[in-house]
């Protein structure tokens, strides 16, 4: 049985809703009118696991990866403009058959939930901007040019040092490169945890992280709040790094501008109160997929992503810790065939396991039901990696398999008395001192040239290695959304030398 990793208080829904060429994930929890909701960057709809908590008994919380972020595709630009985000919202919201919705944003989501509002008023019964930056002309100039810094992957894992030191910083400091008194917070550190929250966001959106935050940062706010027609609640609580820019914008006929308390009860409150008085009452209708990307389990999910061809099914296991949407095949391995690429449990976007797993067809077992449920009676496996063990077991548990293909499979899956006894896989932990993101950044990378490890020490050299940072960096960012991958790898070694 799955369960969310990220368990919440009501259940939530995993989806992918196509527009045109691209995906959009989403999150959905509860009944009643749509709410559509969304967060800020470089985060995902995680952030708004509280909203959806708090809302749901009286919503449909529609929670959005906007484009580029979480596990939503990237809009087709280099450099998206604020329109192609508001078109982007326009599909979303055209596909889920909503014709004027309750909007919720904050940060970037409010900028975008605003610019949409503006150009498309009628689309709009009512508009939440939780912390809605307003940055006079000046602010915006050095918000361009200081606070979206680069962030490219570096093979000495230079650039996880930069990550780390900016998203402790960035509760301290607001902007965060200015380290004086004038720009201190004076809200107290949040958790680790919380900190690490923010660090994911960035190891998912990866280098292209900038693309909705400079939109955001762009946007003339006050000027935005005078011409909104829309019924509007401009809010913030004291934590918000942006909360300052709330006396910025002025209220108006349409905008009611209220500082809020640190409780979120009354946040909640304040919320549900500016939508019951001029929300629709609108409901969103699914539409059906062509293919399920999403395989309910137990209480979670198991995640699929199809490339189509024709009526032979393959299914593809990447390299552990790859996530699926990372994966590349090959025309030549396609052969034209259907592929169903498929995370594990707890590995890339796939819920992970209810509890400890006793053997390894635990791990099967929702994979297995996956294949079941898309109506697979036959099917070929493909293994890439490390992902080449757990199609071995596949091959061996489950009847349907007719064929097995390993590409780059470790030297040792042939052996079992080779088998690496140390785990290969460091598991990431909270290290309040950032040097978990260094460690599993180095284990990986000499996982590319060595097949095992002994006492920290890599060993047993690959002939057929070289760097790849591409490769590396979508390794550990996997590594780092989808934790449960090491056990798995754990738990495939203990399963070959058995």
């Amino acid at each position: 049985m799955l369960m969310p990793r990220f368990p919440t208080r009501v259940p939530q829904l995993h989806t992918m809703i196509r527009c045109g060429d691209r995906h959009v994930h989403a999150r959905i929890a509860g009944s009643g009118p749509a709410l559509v909701a969304l967060h800020e960057s470089p985060r995902s709809s995680l952030s708004l696991l509280p909203l959806m908590d708090a809302l749901a008994d009286d919503f449909t919380v529609i929670a959005l990866d906007t484009p580029g972020y979480g596990y939503s595709d990237p809009l087709p630009s280099a450099r998206p403009e604020m329109p192609e985000f508001v078109e982007a919202l326009g599909q979303v919201l055209d596909v889920l058959g909503l014709e004027r919705p309750a909007i919720y944003g904050t940060h970037t989501g409010a900028a975008i939930a605003a610019a949409f509002a503006l150009a498309r008023p009628q689309r709009v019964s009512a508009l939440v901007l939780d912390g809605f930056a307003a940055f006079d002309a000046e602010e915006q100039v050095d918000f361009a040019d200081r606070y979206l810094a680069p962030f490219e992957a570096e093979w000495d894992g230079s650039h996880l040092a930069r990550l780390w030191s900016r998203c402790r910083d960035l509760f301290m400091w607001f902007p965060y490169h200015h380290r004086d008194a004038a720009h201190r917070l004076q809200t107290e550190l949040p958790s680790v945890e919380a900190v690490y929250a923010t660090v994911r966001g960035f190891l998912q959106a990866g280098s292209a992280y900038w693309k909705g935050y400079r939109c955001a940062g762009a946007l003339d706010a006050p000027a935005a709040a005078r011409a909104l027609t829309v019924p509007t609640l401009v809010t913030a609580r004291p934590h918000d790094l942006i909360a300052a820019h709330l006396v910025r914008v002025e209220p108006t006929a349409s905008v009611e501008v209220r500082a809020l308390g640190p409780s979120p009860e009354d946040w909640a409150s304040a919320i549900k109160s500016h939508l019951a008085r001029h929300g629709s009452g609108e409901r969103a209708t699914m539409p059906p997929g062509v293919r399920p990307r999403f395989v309910a389990h137990g209480d979670g999910a198991l995640h699929l992503r199809w490339i189509e061809g024709d009526e032979r099914i393959a299914v593809v296991l990447p390299d552990l810790p790859t996530a699926a949407r990372d994966v590349e095949v090959p025309e030549a391995l396609r052969d034209g065939r259907t592929l169903l690429i498929i995370d594990a449990p707890g590995c890339g976007m796939s819920d992970p396991l209810a509890g400890p797993a006793t053997s390894i067809g635990d791990w099967l077992a929702p994979i297995s039901a996956a294949l079941t449920h898309c109506g697979i009676d036959a099917y070929d496996v493909i293994g890439l990696g490390r992902g080449a063990l757990l199609a071995k077991a596949l091959e061996q548990h489950d009847q349907r398999v007719t064929g097995m293909t390993v590409i780059d499979a470790p030297a040792w899956f042939a052996d079992p008395g080779a088998t690496p006894v140390e785990p290969l896989l460091l598991k990431p932990w909270p290290d309040p001192d950032g040097g978990s993101l260094l460690s599993t950044w180095y284990r990986l990378r000499d996982l590319a040239f060595y097949e095992s490890v002994t006492n920290g020490v890599p060993r047993d050299r690959r002939p057929q290695a070289r760097e790849d940072i591409p490769a590396l960096r979508a390794a550990h960012a996997g590594l780092w959304m989808g934790p449960e991958s090491a056990d798995l790898v754990a738990a495939l070694q203990a399963w070959q030398r058995r």
